[in-house]
């Protein structure tokens, strides 16, 4: 019996040794890559790009897209272990429109340029047939996104500025 018992534990010395060897992979290695991919596909109007690269906890990259409507959006973002994911949107448009009709006189423009926070702009409105003191221009070259109001007091000055005309008019006539 004894024997039989030094044979089975020679058998399983043997078969220990006759198994594959299993090697031990580290892994918590320190995680670093880049990559960057873009598509532009004119027939589908697809159009975009990615672009991050990783360094131990910390990445670091950016999307852009063209919206369907034109638009451009990007987007930059950041991540490690103490500020969690971080994501900042950049739009940037610009769009222009105008009328031009020569039976009524009326000429009117609109363009807008957006570019992060900063905004431009450009509206203007000229009509020859309205009064003058309906003729006004809205403020031009906004930025920071903060659109303006028009001053509430426009009307009445152009009033007082037409009056003063007429009543010089007057005056060089006498």
């Amino acid at each position: 019996m004894a024997l039989l018992k030094v044979a089975a534990v020679l058998a399983m010395l043997a078969l220990a040794v006759a198994l594959p060897v299993h090697e031990e992979h580290d892994y918590h290695a320190h995680p670093k890559y880049e990559f960057k991919y873009g598509v532009k596909d004119s027939h589908t109007h697809d159009i975009k790009e990615q672009h991050e690269t990783r360094d131990g906890d910390k990445v670091e990259g950016y999307y852009k897209l063209v919206e369907p409507d034109g638009t451009t959006r990007t987007v930059h973002y950041t991540a490690d272990k103490h500020n969690g994911f971080n994501a900042h949107h950049h739009p940037k448009y610009e769009f222009k429109y105008g009328v031009k009709d020569s039976h009524t006189h009326d000429i009117k423009e609109q363009a807008e340029k957006r570019d992060g926070d900063k905004v431009e702009d450009t509206t203007s409105w000229l009509s020859l047939t309205a009064p003058p003191a309906l003729s006004t221009t809205p403020p031009t070259n906004t930025t920071d996104s903060t659109l303006t109001s028009r001053n509430p007091d426009t009307p009445a000055i152009l009033k007082l500025l037409i009056l003063m005309l007429l009543i010089l008019k007057l005056l060089t006539m006498w």
